[in-house]
């Protein structure tokens, strides 16, 4: 199988198709992150069933997904992770858009499971890498390397979840996002090292 093109041309025409999935993302405020993976496997899934199966998603059925899982991981040698990624992304294609509720997918081959040693900076290197920073930057970067904040909840950080007393920092479960994954919205308390001596820039 040739393998098929991952981001579709410029001026390329919408097809209803993929103009109700975007539609539903939004409708249904999926996360920015969680919709720009979405987007990204609906058109490469889109792409194999038109160019290797010859039918669009829709007509090529649920039996399409485990082909295409199949070939993700025999022929792109994709990870576990990626591969859960894609299935993710077609099952909310064929429930949501489709509307199939009901459905099976036979097992597919798995992907690799191999995982790379994570990679950690030194107290020195972190050092030498805030030293090339600016601030407002150098104090996000601090926040998150002494606290633990994600990227996306460190730029949504607002100074009233700053609790410089106690010094911890409150971050807030999506209520949007809470919904869609069924569950209750959960906040989260983190506890933040030598916060006190930012307060007086935050405060500014």
């Amino acid at each position: 199988m040739t393998p098929p093109s991952d981001i579709p041309s410029d001026g390329q025409p919408v097809s209803p198709t993929r103009q109700r999935f975007l539609q539903r993302l939004v409708a249904l405020s999926i996360k920015p992150t969680t919709h720009e993976y979405y987007v990204h496997w609906v058109v490469r899934f889109t792409r194999f069933c038109l160019e290797c199966l010859k039918q669009t998603p829709q007509n090529a059925g649920t039996a399409a997904l485990t082909t295409y899982l199949n070939y993700l991981a025999l022929e792109r040698n994709v990870s576990a992770a990626t591969q859960k990624q894609a299935l993710n992304a077609m099952v909310f294609l064929t429930r949501k858009v489709f509307r199939i509720e009901d459905f099976t997918i036979e097992t597919p081959s798995h992907g690799h499971t191999y995982r790379r040693p994570q990679v950690v900076l030194s107290r020195r290197e972190i050092t030498a890498v805030l030293a090339h920073l600016e601030d407002p930057w150098k104090l996000a970067a601090q926040l998150m390397y002494g606290s633990g904040l994600r990227v996306i909840e460190c730029m949504r950080l607002r100074v009233k979840d700053i609790d410089f007393d106690q010094g911890t920092i409150t971050v807030h479960d999506g209520i949007h996002a809470a919904a869609v994954q069924g569950r209750h919205p959960q906040d989260r308390h983190l506890q933040a090292c030598q916060l006190p001596q930012y307060a007086a820039f935050v405060r500014d």
